[in-house]
């Protein structure tokens, strides 16, 4: 920048730093202007709704073989995934340091009809894939009224490995 500054001027070195500022910040944005592809609910007033990300991906091992559930018309195939950490532990009485293995279990869910057909055929329990996708959460109530907090990681892609 230092370099670019004597060449220019640091007037212009601002003028020229400025559209991709401003740029990066409108990336992340959505247009107010129905015309421009903004909620029409929204007037110059309103703030404009950031956009996000929600992206999971995790490399891990098949905990029981895949299987079919839903509906006829919404047909799904979960299975679940273990994930490893492995970490140094102190045991507090000897000072002894020993690693130690906390296992990670996912619901995986996969909808896409191909990949959910290649999986339902293909994976099997102890296989090692990686799952890329998104995380949603839900809950479901039983008979007796408790409530239960799900989390599910909803497949876009599966990749197998031998």
């Amino acid at each position: 920048m230092m370099a670019l500054s004597r060449t220019l001027g640091w007037s212009k070195t601002l003028s020229t730093l400025r559209p991709a500022v401003r740029f990066g910040a409108r990336a992340f944005s959505t247009p107010m202007d129905p015309a421009e592809g903004g909620s029409p609910g929204m007037d110059e007033n309103s703030r404009a709704i950031e956009k996000s990300i929600n992206s999971v991906t995790l490399l891990g091992r098949v905990g029981v073989n895949p299987q079919l559930r839903g509906t006829e018309n919404h047909p799904v195939v979960t299975f679940s995934l273990a994930t490893n950490v492995r970490y140094k532990s102190t045991k507090p009485d000897t000072q002894e340091e020993t690693w130690q293995v906390k296992t990670d279990w996912h619901n995986i869910a996969v909808y896409r009809p191909y990949l959910r057909t290649t999986i339902h055929e293909n994976v099997t329990k102890g296989q090692r894939v990686l799952v890329q996708g998104r995380i949603i959460y839900g809950s479901i109530e039983d008979n007796m009224g408790n409530t239960r907090h799900t989390t599910t990681i909803v497949a876009d892609d599966v990749i197998r490995f031998a």
